[in-house]
């Protein structure tokens, strides 16, 4: 049975060189990502959370423009308090405006 390497810990951090040339990625204690298998184990996660971002990101938006209307005509979202403000700050951070 083959296990699943386990990637760096996130959130991650881009830094930027001063120089404006290139960039680095560090973990949440600020340590920059180095060595072969560490870049292996991250290298996964990253093909994973590329492939797997347009999808999430469409459910979503589906989320929080699903609604329907009552007797009354009155549009009501379907998705609605704490659930409906957790799915708005993934977008946010998703769409990089957090």
């Amino acid at each position: 049975m083959t296990t699943q390497p386990t990637h760096t810990p996130t959130p991650w951090k881009v830094k930027y060189n001063t120089d404006g040339e290139g960039s680095s990625i560090y973990d949440q204690d600020g340590n920059v990502f180095i060595g072969t298998t560490t870049m292996d184990k991250n290298a996964a996660f990253i093909v994973r959370a590329v492939n797997a971002y347009a999808p999430m990101v469409e459910a979503l938006q589906a989320c929080l423009n699903s609604e329907y209307v009552d007797s009354y005509g009155t549009r009501i979202p379907v998705i609605k308090g704490e659930l409906r403000q957790q799915i708005a700050i993934a977008l946010e951070k998703a769409e990089g405006r957090s």
